[in-house]
């Protein structure tokens, strides 16, 4: 309908300029021909008449008010309404919430006695993993993010989106040929015994060779689906509104294996006896809700801000599934026992909980035209998790352990929920397009 408006205009306006160059003509020396005024062939419409109180495109129909002639310099023109389909893929590189990860490998210097060697309680103890908050470096991902208008004149579009982070890994080894004194801590709490800083010995001169091994990773994904309104700036809405159904999922997993072979039976175990103990902890947190958010931009020529916010509210299911093993293998005897050091039977098995949740999520980032249809982007985004599992966290606070099987006194190690807040953020790179 405005098309033929436009182009009824467009007719007029060459009749005019035709007529007006007549009349210059016979101004100019042709004043003695006769000059026949010409009525319009068509009542001018209402639309285009002068008074700039109706000139506007909301008079032509319901559904034009958004419809914008103005936009940036030639070189970065965009369509005068928006297109029927949008999509953003993103390159991430982003930062996670450090782990707090407790005391899990201690030596001591040459010359310690073996009562002494890698007790916390002994000044010369060195903890070579844990004591502290894991800072790793950022990992890589992919974000895509699509949708389509569901009528011509943009209202109402669907869309979603979906992100994931690569693994975040942790890894340690050490063996014998390398730190003479290996140790695992804990505090010993057994049965007819005096509560006592004590280490499992995995390897010591003339006593033992051994390796320790400790792997830990974390994953994330996030997936969206939403509805979108679009915004009326003139009306004081800040921008689209979307709503819809949130999907997220944080994994982690936490391995502690040692293996030792004996020297000689001040351990209570022959020359050549092989021990081997695993840990072994693995966490869930899985996210259902629905989402609210906003999303807005401010254009600048061929630039672009955008930014959006967005709320989950539902429940998270979490799940803490505990592990462990230690085998034992002799000249003559092998003993499988389904228990580790810091996993035993007062806290192996599943797990697990519901909590209900908020998540935030908050992106900002520059566009630049390159085309009518492609932008390029870099921003910033942030996604933070309140309450998390995290597999670092969910063995016994103090290390304790009862070794006796079954524990009659103390029921350590003990199993509780421990969770702490988690987030991700860090930098985006990408394409967006329009058609």
């Amino acid at each position: 309908m405005w098309t033929l408006a436009v182009d009824d205009l467009l007719a007029r306006s060459l009749i005019g300029a035709l007529l007006c160059g007549i009349a210059l003509t016979n101004e100019a020396g042709f004043a003695d021909e006769e000059v026949v005024t010409t009525t319009p062939l068509v009542e001018t419409p209402t639309v285009f008449a002068e008074d700039p109180a109706v000139n506007t495109l909301d008079a032509i129909g319901p559904g034009f008010a958004d419809v914008s002639f103005t936009g940036p310099p030639i070189g970065c023109l965009q369509p005068f309404t928006r297109p029927p389909s949008w999509g953003q893929v993103d390159f991430l590189l982003m930062w996670r919430q450090p782990q707090a990860l407790p005391p899990l490998v201690t030596t001591s210097p040459p010359g310690t006695p073996l009562s002494q060697a890698g007790q916390l309680n002994e000044p010369t103890t060195t903890t070579r993993l844990g004591g502290r908050s894991q800072v790793s470096g950022p990992t890589a991902g992919g974000r895509i993010d699509f949708g389509y208008w569901l009528n011509t004149c943009p209202q109402v579009g669907i869309g979603g989106t979906f992100l994931a982070l690569g693994n975040s890994s942790l890894g340690y080894a050490t063996d014998s040929t390398t730190t003479p004194i290996l140790t695992r801590p804990f505090l010993n709490v057994s049965d007819g015994q005096t509560a006592a800083m004590d280490t499992l010995i995995v390897s010591f001169p003339d006593e033992a060779t051994g390796e320790i091994e400790v792997q830990g990773a974390s994953t994330l994904i996030i997936a969206e689906a939403y509805l979108r309104r679009a915004g009326h700036h003139n009306a004081g809405t800040p921008g689209d509104l979307v709503g819809g159904y949130q999907f997220s999922r944080i994994d982690g997993s936490l391995e502690i294996s040692s293996h030792s072979t004996a020297l000689s039976t001040s351990q209570l175990r022959v020359p050549g006896t092989t021990l081997s103990v695993l840990d072994s902890i693995t966490t869930q947190n899985e996210f259902h809700g629905g989402q609210l958010g906003v999303l807005s931009d401010w254009n600048y020529g061929c630039f672009t801000i955008f930014g959006s916010f967005k709320l989950g509210l539902g429940n998270m299911r979490q799940r803490a599934v505990l592990t462990g093993q230690t085998v034992i293998n002799d000249s003559a005897n092998s003993i499988i026992d389904p228990q580790g050091l810091l996993t035993r039977n007062t806290n192996i098995g599943t797990h697990e909980r519901n909590v209900i949740t908020v998540i935030p999520q908050i992106s900002l980032r520059g566009t630049y035209s390159v085309s009518h249809h492609v932008d390029v982007t870099i921003g910033y985004s942030l996604v933070f998790f309140p309450h998390v599992l995290q597999p670092t966290e969910q063995l016994d606070p103090d290390l304790a352990v009862n070794l006796a099987d079954p524990a009659l006194g103390q029921q350590r190690p003990l199993f509780t929920f421990q969770s702490r807040d988690y987030w991700a953020q860090g930098l985006t790179f990408g394409l967006r397009w329009n058609f």
